[in-house]
């Protein structure tokens, strides 16, 4: 590692690799980290990787950046001993990492540490059809929600000690550009926000998943979502993270690609894809890339034996034309370890590894409020 001065106007370059110090808990193995990238010069990726020595082009990406738009992506990344990854960055950009909790081994983890406990996605809030409710306010109101306000969303089918809500946000039809933070709702402070989990630009339909630190409520787990800018928003569950028995450990993986469509045809809207996972593993946690989408549209992911061909009433991404996006799902498996995606519209799919849920995987999360971490933007600003 070499320290490298870089001007407050400047941004990191072209094959630069940057040290992320994720102030991880004594034994940590792997951080959950929002990755956003900001400003790229061109169409690029960033991938988290060890910060061991490498060189050479990289087979997996943690995110993708379009000129002139802010994206942001979930992952799970393993760290060192000392809570550090390396974010290798094809493009020059500038690039922010909010830390949103820790998985470290069952033998050093403790009573409090937590399981996943996996759930059928369900759909909890749609502004553009369903009322919701605002941060211990009224309920009953109509999108869009408005810019500068909080959401509160409760669902019985998350249990009350739930440490932690699985939860993919979307948000469409935004009147500016701007970006969603979730957190428990005692935690979420009105007004601007020093993290995020979500970015968009104007008009455009943008998902992220998120682990979302959640309160417990006589009607079950709750969590808020902050808007910068007036959007509809839609929340699908996936799952919860809680010390009760039942749940799921995790298990690092190697990072490797399972497809890659852009080898062939691009497959047409209404496709359903196999994808080969981990064997032995009851969930993968994938990263699904959307590239040269012939028209806007979502995909959803889940074992193909819950699959049905057709419209969905869920999505684990979304992308439109002349954009670039990449969103991560834990996507239960079949017995073969195989899973499918079905695709609304025609468009390329890349599906990285980075992990698998089991009920022997050994590793436990440790959630925190999320915190900013790492901004390039502002590396030497005074």
């Amino acid at each position: 590692t070499s320290t490298r001065c870089v001007d407050p106007a400047d941004q990191p370059r072209v094959g630069w690799r940057t040290v992320i110090d994720t102030d991880a808990p004594a034994g940590a193995t792997a951080a959950v980290v929002n990755i956003t990238l900001v400003g790229a010069i061109g169409a690029g990726f960033a991938t988290a990787e060890s910060c061991a020595a490498r060189s050479g082009p990289r087979t997996s990406s943690n995110g993708n950046a379009t000129p002139n738009v802010v994206t942001a992506n979930l992952s799970v990344v393993p760290i060192d001993d000392q809570g550090r990854f390396c974010l290798y960055q094809s493009q020059q950009l500038d690039s922010v990492v909010d830390v949103q909790g820790y998985f470290v081994p069952s033998a050093v983890a403790g009573g409090t540490a937590s399981l996943l406990h996996v759930l059928p996605p369900q759909r909890l809030v749609d502004t553009r059809t369903d009322t919701f409710c605002a941060a211990g306010g009224p309920c009953g109101r109509a999108g869009p929600v408005a810019a500068g306000t909080e959401m509160a969303v409760t669902t019985p089918l998350v249990p009350a000690d739930a440490v932690a809500m699985l939860a993919n946000i979307t948000v469409t039809a935004p009147t500016a550009a701007g970006y969603v933070t979730a957190d428990s709702c005692p935690s979420l402070v009105p007004g601007p926000q020093t993290r995020s989990n979500t970015n968009f630009v104007a008009g455009a339909t943008v998902a992220n998943l998120a682990v979302v630190p959640a309160a417990a409520t006589p009607e079950g787990a709750q969590i808020c979502t902050f808007t910068s800018a007036t959007a509809q928003k839609v929340v699908d569950v996936q799952g919860w993270f809680s010390p009760a028995p039942g749940g799921w450990g995790f298990t690092t993986l190697p990072a490797s690609r399972l497809l890659d469509t852009r080898s062939g045809a691009r497959p047409d809207a209404g496709t359903v894809l196999r994808v080969q996972g981990p064997a032995g593993a009851s969930a993968a946690l994938v990263n699904l890339t959307l590239t040269d989408a012939k028209t806007a549209g979502y995909i959803t992911a889940d074992a193909c034996s819950a699959l049905v061909a057709g419209p969905q009433s869920k999505s684990n991404g979304t992308s439109s034309i002349g954009r670039i996006t990449a969103n991560v799902a834990v996507v239960p498996l079949d017995p073969d370890g195989s899973f499918c995606v079905y695709l609304s519209h025609a468009t390329h799919l890349v599906v990285d590894l980075q992990g698998s849920f089991s009920p022997t995987g050994d590793l436990r999360f440790v959630p925190v409020t999320p915190v900013r971490q790492h901004d390039s933007r502002v590396l030497n600003a005074t």
